[in-house]
């Protein structure tokens, strides 16, 4: 099995679980650890699972994307270089460290596109570090903050922001290529972290400094100095230089002053979740999960995430002006709950990204392949409709949604427990191992059956278990002969399961609450209809306002109407998609 070391830095082939305060061996690179059941979990490497489907359409145009113009080498490297003055080139490190991450990660995938100037870039980043282990612009880190410039102006904040992005790309380039001259960067990097960045901007004296409301969201203080801790903890799983592990400590902790809703950067408060979620991996405190969580419910139950499973580009529930979702936005949220559920079992998380999966991220992506930003209807309760298309942010989304869809191939089945675990009902190919044993799961879908094949050792066993959807009313597993499959009992290799996911028509009040199923002659109120996970979303309209829509009540069960869609539907009709789609509705029921 191939597995590059980000892959096995994020998961251990025996990971402990442990109900306790827990213990970290320094023998094992990371531990994922469950405080709440005993047990064990091992993910695939990403670039061992084949995707297919719906999804792995979306995620091989996104990488084809990241192969065409503008995205070249000089493009690239402009935030470091400054070859050219494009977009947030004063973001030092932001583009750069994006395309380093996701291309370095999937470039031993099989048949995967790769941009064919990958390593030119590994190769030439690392001669414009500064000598303090920055990338950027020459600045007096100890003088007066500038956090009072406009976004295209200030130079500290986005260099942090941009530094944050790079040291996650040279730490996922040297788990694939292994060149020290990248490894080396990386540390001078971290090194800049631990002897400039935590000392200066999170001293407790200076606090007046850092509340100062700047102009622009994107270069404010919270959004970009915390914007490192993902990469300083790789950095330490990569080195075990415990100085790395240490600082982040520090930041995590000074971070928790400021870690509010609502904040004006969605994406830079999701990957700073990120990296508590990281930092309770690493140091087994249960207050960094605590606050995750937290933050997860406050979101939730807040209105701060809508029916689709998104987030605005700002992390509030509504405002004026510039109304519209982010791509990087969507990944992050997409990876934290992923990341929620490794830790903590709890299946409301894969529920969450399923809903985001074929909604938000459905919506959000361009036919270039590419992501980016898409206007939304909004009132005072938050949002309710998609709009028009704003732009393709092939400076930051067009990188990290594909990231996105990368983690996912490693959750869509899982050993946990001494089980196959199959969690999604997708099309894929993955390979997991339990006790020393190699098992290759194959999942397709046919007249709305998922036949899934078990391959493994001849004559061995292993017991196998299917999710449960929040949104399925049941789920029926049958052996290829049409038999119910008992799945108290092993399966052997070579065994083909059929699995139906059973659904319905339901209705959800745009707080995400289920309603109760409605009677002839009832009105409803801004309510969201949902097919499985897939919310349903008017044909005709422009997004401008929350649209009428009659439903019927036959036999006892609530169906459709024609006048509705889903994204996914969507999906492959380029004129339609770029048109507005309420997602919420008015509903008579007839």
């Amino acid at each position: 099995m191939m597995m590059n070391r980000r892959d096995f830095f994020r998961t251990s082939s025996a990971v402990a679980v442990m109900t306790a305060l827990p213990f970290i061996s320094e023998n094992v690179a990371l531990a994922v650890i469950d405080p709440i059941r005993e047990g064990t979990l091992t993910l695939p490497a990403s670039n061992d699972v084949t995707l297919g489907g719906l999804f792995g359409k979306m995620y091989e145009a996104g990488l084809v994307r990241l192969t065409k113009d503008p995205i070249n080498k000089n493009f690239v490297l402009a935030d470091v270089n400054f070859n050219m003055q494009r977009t947030f080139t004063n973001f030092s490190g932001d583009i750069s460290g994006r395309f380093l991450e996701i291309c370095s990660s999937v470039a031993h995938g099989k048949n995967l596109a790769t941009p064919d100037f990958l390593q030119e870039v590994i190769d030439e980043i690392v001669k414009y570090q500064k000598p303090d282990g920055h990338f950027g612009a020459e600045t007096d880190w100890w003088g007066e903050l500038d956090l009072l410039q406009g976004t295209d102006q200030a130079v500290m904040m986005p260099i942090l922001w941009g530094n944050g992005r790079l040291l996650l790309g040279l730490t996922a380039a040297w788990d694939a290529f292994r060149k020290e001259a990248t490894l080396s960067a990386a540390k001078k990097l971290g090194d800049f972290y631990v002897n400039t960045v935590e000392p200066r901007f999170c001293d407790p004296k200076r606090m007046e400094e850092y509340t100062v409301v700047s102009p622009g969201y994107a270069s404010a203080y919270v959004t970009c100095v915390y914007e490192g801790m993902e990469g300083l903890v790789q950095l330490y799983r990569a080195t075990k230089e415990k100085k790395y592990l240490d600082c982040v400590v520090k930041m995590a902790d000074f971070h928790e002053k400021f870690d509010v809703l609502p904040v004006r950067h969605s994406h830079g408060s999701l990957s700073e979740h990120e990296g508590l979620m990281m930092i309770y991996e690493e140091t087994g405190d249960p207050k960094y999960l605590a606050r995750v969580e937290k933050r997860w419910e406050e979101a939730v139950s807040g209105g701060y995430i809508n029916v689709c499973g998104s987030v605005l580009e700002k992390f509030h529930v509504s405002y004026d002006g510039f109304v519209a979702d982010e791509g990087c936005s969507e990944a992050d949220w997409l990876r934290l709950n992923l990341m929620l559920w490794r830790n903590t079992g709890k299946d409301k998380y894969l529920d969450m990204a399923e809903r985001l999966l074929y909604n938000g991220y459905v919506a959000n992506q361009w036919p270039s392949g590419g992501y980016g930003h898409r206007f939304l209807g909004i009132d005072g309760k938050g949002p309710f409709s998609y709009r028009r298309y704003w732009g393709e942010s092939y400076w930051c989304c067009s990188y990290h949604c594909p990231l996105g869809l990368y983690d996912l191939k490693r959750y869509l089945v899982v050993a946990k427990d001494g089980k196959i675990r199959m969690n999604f009902g997708k099309i894929f190919t993955a390979s997991v191992e339990i006790n020393g044993q190699k098992w290759v799961v194959t999942s397709d879908l046919k007249d709305g059956e998922f036949i899934v094949k078990i391959a493994g050792p001849a004559g061995a066993s292993v017991s196998f278990e299917v999710r449960k959807p929040g949104w399925a009313t049941k789920v029926s597993v049958s052996y290829g002969c049409g038999k119910v499959a008992d799945l108290t009992k092993p399966v052997t290799a070579g065994t083909t399961l059929k699995i139906r996911y059973e659904c319905g028509y339901r209705l959800e009040s745009r707080s995400l609450q289920p309603l109760e199923m409605p009677k002839s002659g009832d009105q409803l109120k801004e309510v969201a209809i949902f097919y499985g996970p897939k919310v349903m979303v008017a044909k005709a309209g422009d997004g401008e306002k929350i649209e009428d829509v009659t439903l019927a009540i036959q036999d006892g069960v609530l169906t459709g109407s024609d006048a509705l869609t889903t994204f996914k539907d969507l999906y492959f009709t380029e004129e339609e998609r770029l048109q507005g789609h309420s997602f919420l509705f008015n509903v008579t029921v007839k």
